[in-house]
């Protein structure tokens, strides 16, 4: 007989809630900063939703200026994500608060695709008009 207590029990539930999800844990991602943003950081956290089939991310910057400072015409941040050969999708904008923080939770059908971030000057903007300033690679199963 197996007896389980405390925090065994709750980090067991934890577990079994988490899958209940579909949400598979694939990685946190580091962002590269662009040359003119050198002090500008971040990571993306990448999940594989199994039951719907899309890829989770959850963007978090720091240290990142707002766009206005970057691209004097820029309101907003745009977070894309571009499949080799493909246009670039626009996920989402990305708020940037007094402390120079900014996180934006989103999904895409993609699996295999560079992910960037671009000033712009609004967050409808259907390509990107302006250079990234924080990018990577993600690759999903």
């Amino acid at each position: 007989m197996i007896k389980l207590v405390g925090s065994t029990v709750l980090a067991l539930a934890v577990v079994a809630c988490s899958n209940m999800k579909g949400n598979t844990p694939v990685a946190s991602l580091p962002l590269t900063s662009a040359q003119g943003v050198a002090g500008a950081m971040g990571n993306v956290t990448v999940n594989a939703d199994t039951t719907a089939g899309n890829t989770k991310l959850d963007v978090k910057v720091e240290h990142l200026a707002p766009p206005a400072k970057i691209t004097p015409t820029a309101n907003v941040f745009v977070v894309w994500a571009r499949a080799q050969k493909e246009q670039p999708q626009n996920l989402g904008a990305l708020e940037v608060d007094r402390d120079l923080k900014g996180e934006l939770q989103t999904l895409t059908t993609l699996k295999n695709f560079e992910l960037f971030i671009t000033p712009e000057a609004s967050s409808s903007v259907s390509g990107p008009t302006n250079a990234p300033v924080l990018s990577t690679h993600v690759n999903a199963p």
